[in-house]
């Protein structure tokens, strides 16, 4: 039925449309630090170094509550990463460019190794 209605595109689109209010609105309920339940980073606990998304999950939390510093100190990849996926959703041409993927991926690589250097200020990138 819902394949007459609405084409393949749209579905996915409003499928992930679902998926992203349904996170936001347990980001809402429930405080990352406080829920035992939620996961907590694999790559981080294998190894001790903090990955590119480590804080996103509470840097979230902190955005939708309002609290931009505490987002930003958490993740301050969070909200240009949300930026980015929005403009790519809407101009899908410009995510496949070749430049666009390389300065993502710089991006990114010295965002990761900047993060983890154990001095002032780069310690300033690492989640609270």
């Amino acid at each position: 039925m819902l394949k007459k209605i609405l084409p393949e595109k749209f579905r996915v689109s409003a499928a992930c449309v679902l998926i992203a209010f349904a996170a936001v609105l347990i980001l809402w309920v429930f405080d990352p630090k406080t829920a035992k339940w939620l996961p907590k980073c694999f790559f981080n606990q294998l190894t001790g170094f903090y990955c590119p998304g480590c804080g996103n999950t509470r840097a979230l939390y902190h955005l939708i509550h309002g609290d931009f510093l505490l987002s930003l100190r958490n993740n301050c990849l969070l909200i240009p990463a949300i930026f980015s996926v929005v403009i790519a959703l809407i101009f899908p041409g410009l995510a496949l460019k070749r430049s666009v993927c390389y300065t993502v991926l710089t991006v990114t690589v010295l965002f990761f190794i900047l993060r983890n250097i154990p001095l002032y200020p780069f310690n300033l990138l690492a989640p609270v």
